[in-house]
């Protein structure tokens, strides 16, 4: 294989996320949701809820706010009807849940039709700033979904397989309380 192809294949690899969610987004949002956060709002939560409607198997949040360039920083979590669906912190500003995968730090499952609520976490705004807020939140329906997911292993043996290997451990951030309540480097189970 020569170089240019090399490069070009690579470059159209890297790029497939990129123009998968460009699709998404040429398309009309399903639900938008705006609003505002105050700096009376630090260090708090607020709820944006949203209805999911039935025969739905994924749903995409893509998030924007202002107030970036004055250390304004907003955080993401979700929840369905009946329980928690993931948190991204401020490391996203998209992420997709559906029946069979999901964003890493998002759980998959089915979609139950009712009352979500988008979690917006406020960990820094300054007392004087308001920073604006819009989740363009897409759904996609049973009769639009691809079959993607078999009810037996697509292979068997050696593989690339997808997972979350995501760990906090001595070697990062992660500690634990010793015996005599001392905080000390996690050991790895």
């Amino acid at each position: 294989m020569t170089k240019f192809r090399f490069r070009l294949l690579l470059t159209l690899f890297l790029l497939l996320p990129f123009l998968s969610l460009h699709a998404q987004t040429a398309a009309k949002p399903d639900v938008v949701l705006k609003g505002s956060v105050s700096g009376s709002q630090n260090n708090s939560y607020v709820e944006a809820p949203f209805t999911v409607p039935e025969e739905i198997v994924s749903i995409t949040v893509i998030f924007h706010y202002t107030g970036k360039d004055q250390h304004t920083a907003l955080d993401l979590g979700l929840f369905d009807p009946q329980r928690f669906r993931g948190w991204s912190g401020g490391n996203k500003d998209h992420f997709t849940v559906s029946t069979t995968n999901a964003t890493p730090s998002y759980l998959p499952g089915s979609s139950p039709a009712g009352e979500w609520k988008l979690i917006i976490g406020v960990p820094n705004i300054r007392q004087t700033v308001t920073s604006s807020y819009e989740a363009d939140i897409f759904f996609t329906r049973r009769s639009d979904a691809p079959v993607s997911f078999a009810d037996a292993p697509l292979r068997e043996g050696p593989a690339w397989y997808r997972g979350d290997l995501h760990v906090h451990t001595a070697h990062s951030d992660g500690s634990c309380l010793s015996q005599s309540g001392r905080k000390v480097p996690c050991p790895v189970f």
